[in-house]
């Protein structure tokens, strides 16, 4: 009875925002016509598996392994930006979830002096000359930049051991761009969770990962962006969010940017733009090879985590 009931609330959610769904990649086609570029360099590789799946039979296996060399990092990524670039949904934001499986626990083994990251999601930024119209969804053209901004960044609660994983933020000083907050420099930073400063990354279990973004460009002030993370419905973090004051300027007056340009309407579109990706993008990790999975990642212009079914209904294997 209690099955049957969880059952019908979950069937009745589903109805409910499945208007408000824009995307879904469940991975059952077995390949990834899904989503719209799978990409890895070097060292890394991405394949449809069956050793585990959230829903169904399938998810994907993204890994890198070593050498990293001659390049200082490896990577594997699955990309959508659809979504990110469609100016309907600027103004609202939007959220953008998925279900991560850790087989095991990752050391990250780079020194920390010059790097030490694992890359977990993304939101890249592109600047390009176009060679026609300066309007999404032109996209032809020149790229003359591509970075990420703000990423979610796996860490060690001691760094370079075995110890508990968590997630951070970051603003990636590979874009260049003084921010997430109208008052940083162009550096790198880090964010730590103070409101779930003890919740780590669990590992051999499903856990899922929900991000709200609202896009803004960094010519346009003041910003008005944000970026609010949930861990299986947990909030961690809310840069830009009415009780933020990392930027110091006082809770409410810390809004971010969180892309290149001015376009705030798709009509400068070219100036800058975000995408969306999910990855693992490490500069080394141990257990070699470095193995994740992923699987049921949505766009919604809903919270997928409070329609959830409780997670004794999930499949956490084949």
């Amino acid at each position: 009875m209690k099955k049957m009931i969880a059952l019908l609330i979950v069937l009745f959610a589903s109805s409910l925002t499945r208007a408000q769904i824009l995307w879904t990649a469940g991975m059952e086609t077995g390949d990834f016509t899904e989503w719209q570029l799978v990409d890895f360099k070097q060292n890394g590789s991405v394949s449809a598996s069956t050793d585990f799946a959230h829903t169904g039979s399938h998810s994907a296996k993204i890994s890198t392994f070593s050498p990293y060399s001659p390049l200082p990092s490896n990577y594997a990524q699955l990309h959508r930006w659809a979504d990110t670039q469609n100016p309907t949904y600027f103004s609202g934001g939007l959220y953008y979830g998925f279900w991560v499986y850790f087989p095991v626990n990752y050391t990250l083994t780079h020194s920390t002096s010059n790097g030490n990251f694992l890359n977990l999601m993304q939101f890249e930024s592109k600047v390009w000359t176009p060679s026609g119209s300066c309007a999404w969804p032109n996209t032809t053209g020149t790229t003359v930049k591509d970075n990420p901004t703000l990423y979610l960044n796996v860490q060690n609660r001691t760094p370079t051991t075995n110890t508990p994983m968590y997630l951070t933020v970051t603003w990636a000083n590979a874009a260049g761009l003084t921010g997430p907050y109208s008052n940083s420099d162009s550096s790198g930073k880090g964010y730590i969770s103070t409101a779930q400063p003890s919740l780590n990354l669990p590992v051999a279990q499903w856990t899922h990962i929900e991000v709200f973004l609202k896009e803004w460009p960094h010519d346009v002030t003041p910003f008005q962006g944000r970026f609010t993370v949930w861990q299986d419905g947990v909030q961690m973090f809310d840069l830009g969010g009415p009780t933020d004051n990392s930027c110091g300027l006082g809770a409410g007056n810390c809004p971010i940017t969180t892309k290149y340009g001015d376009d705030t309407n798709g009509t400068n579109f070219c100036h800058g733009n975000n995408a969306w990706s999910v990855n693992i993008y490490d500069d080394g990790i141990s257990p070699d090879p470095g193995v994740i999975y992923i699987d049921d990642a949505i766009v919604s212009q809903t919270r997928e985590t409070p329609l959830l079914p409780p997670t004794n209904l999930r499949a956490t294997a084949k």
